[in-house]
């Protein structure tokens, strides 16, 4: 079948196109942080400037055709990519506290916390659920991903900087999770 570009063109002014500033990020508070800052965390999805879509690469390996000789790739397990967000710090630095808390939650680094200094929280306090959704221009949810069980591993340094006055904080948060749901 021969590329129809006025079929194309068609179904683009048609469809349309998805925009890639109409998103929500959704971040739930683990078990071990419930309380902590409330009042900002219900709003948090409205902190989160920047992100990208989480995918996921299928790990394969080598394996033999016929039990021996000649080997071929084959697919073994999904492989899930780490997944970043850009949240805006707050004026307050709840943004800042909350991400060090959970954190610090997952390992103890003082002893301000229950548990000794440098101990591993259980899974069941640290884990949480995480979304994002891709809306259209009408308002409506194109595309939603769930990642399950996820957590911080990464907080990136946040420049300082005397020249930027007329700019805000930023946090970058790098997030691992278990698996990931796509509705």
């Amino acid at each position: 079948m021969a590329f129809d570009l006025s079929v194309f063109k068609s179904t683009v002014l048609h469809n349309g196109l998805l925009k890639p500033d109409l998103f929500r990020v959704r971040v739930f508070a683990p078990t071990g942080l419930l309380g902590v800052d409330a009042a900002m965390l219900h709003d948090i999805e409205l902190w989160g400037e920047a992100t990208t879509l989480p995918q996921s690469t299928i790990g394969s390996g080598d394996m033999f055709r016929f039990g021996y000789g000649a080997s071929e790739k084959r697919p073994n397990i999904p492989v899930y990519q780490p997944w970043t967000v850009v949240f805006r710090v707050d004026g307050n630095g709840v943004i800042w506290r909350f991400f060090k808390n959970w954190h610090n939650l997952i390992v103890n680094r003082t002893n301000a916390l229950a548990g000794g200094k440098y101990e591993l929280s259980y899974k069941s306090d640290y884990l949480a659920d995480m979304g994002v959704q891709v809306f259209e221009t009408t308002g409506t949810q194109a595309i939603s991903v769930s990642m399950i069980d996820a957590f911080p591993v990464f907080l990136k340094e946040v420049p300082l900087d005397w020249g930027e006055h007329n700019s805000y904080m930023r946090l970058n948060v790098t997030f691992v999770f278990t698996d990931w749901i796509e509705s």
